[in-house]
């Protein structure tokens, strides 16, 4: 047991720097106007424009479209006051020309984005 810490160590410190000069973002859905904006920026700084179906805010964006700024994103926080919470990011169709972010009302729903490193 001793051992695996001193991997899990190791491992952590040769990481560390390459963690540390990743360029992200971090987003979330403004439910109000369904809009993916930058957190922190009291929804002001909008990312892409959605919209709502379904009861829920859909933000569709073409994959080529997102790949000019990330590489990918995942699901970093939810945070709902009552019933079901939903929070999605993902492809939106078989062919995988879409990514898509989700969330039901009164939910929010937060992403971190990883950019592409500059180049240089």
């Amino acid at each position: 047991m001793k051992y695996m810490w001193v991997l899990v160590a190791a491992i952590t410190l040769t990481f560390a720097p390459a963690i540390a000069n990743t360029p992200f973002d971090h987003l979330q859905i403004d439910n109000e106007r369904c809009n993916l904006v930058q957190s922190g920026s009291r929804n002001q700084s909008v990312v892409w424009e959605g919209r709502s179906e379904i009861g829920m805010c859909h933000v569709v964006v073409p994959v080529e479209e997102f790949s000019r700024t990330y590489s990918h994103c995942a699901l970093s926080g939810v945070l709902g006051d009552s019933g079901p919470v939903m929070c999605e990011f993902g492809y939106s169709d078989r062919e995988r020309t879409k990514v898509f972010f989700l969330a039901k009302p009164k939910n929010v729903c937060q992403f971190v984005c990883v950019k592409h490193p500059p180049k240089g």
